[in-house]
């Protein structure tokens, strides 16, 4: 029950958020991930990608509302990717870099992007502070489990990334016309 309950909660937040900026884009995106087999798939059994989803796809609907309070709010949720799933750390390192990137390459005689950053950066930090009020008292605890009897979670996590890279190229090698065609669609 519970991760469908999340996946309901994050899709309804997410298809109100969008569709206060715009209706129809709204219900596009909640049919769209509502109709997605991979979630519907999912949705039935209890792990931690629900949890992290919960605040992605939020997360992911604010950067699109396009605020000065949706990008505070925005970086408010990304500390709670980082407590849980630690997989989710690539979209907590990728915001802020692509920000940056951004500027850089598009957004040069505009300081918008900039601004975006900071408040990304502002709401991430009020929450960071807000987590360590739990995480001081209980950092043994985070700490064993994290790091304990069971492995290093970040490890793992490398671990998986590599094994990932390297089945890839591995595909590469067995299937090229796969992926010249998927090149050329996209």
């Amino acid at each position: 029950i519970v991760p469908a309950l999340a996946g309901l909660l994050a899709l309804l937040f997410a298809g109100f958020v969008i569709g206060k900026k715009d209706k129809k884009l709204g219900i596009i995106f909640s049919i769209l991930v509502a109709s997605n087999i991979m979630l519907i798939i999912a949705s039935r059994i209890a792990m931690l990608e629900w949890v992290a989803l919960l605040f992605i796809i939020p997360i992911l609907a604010l950067i699109n509302w396009d605020t000065r309070k949706s990008w505070g709010l925005a970086g408010f949720l990304i500390p709670f990717l980082f407590f849980s799933k630690s997989t989710a750390l690539f979209l907590i390192v990728a915001l802020p870099i692509t920000l940056i990137i951004y500027h850089y390459l598009f957004d040069k005689g505009c300081e918008c992007s900039i601004k975006r950053f900071w408040l990304l950066c502002a709401g991430g930090i009020i929450s960071s502070v807000l987590w360590l009020l739990w995480l001081v008292p209980n950092f043994d605890s985070w700490l064993f489990m994290n790091f304990g009897s069971y492995g290093s979670r970040i490890g793992r996590s490398v671990f998986k990334v590599i094994g990932a890279t390297v089945f890839s190229l591995k595909f590469a090698l067995i299937m090229p016309l796969t992926i010249f065609l998927v090149v050329i669609f996209i």
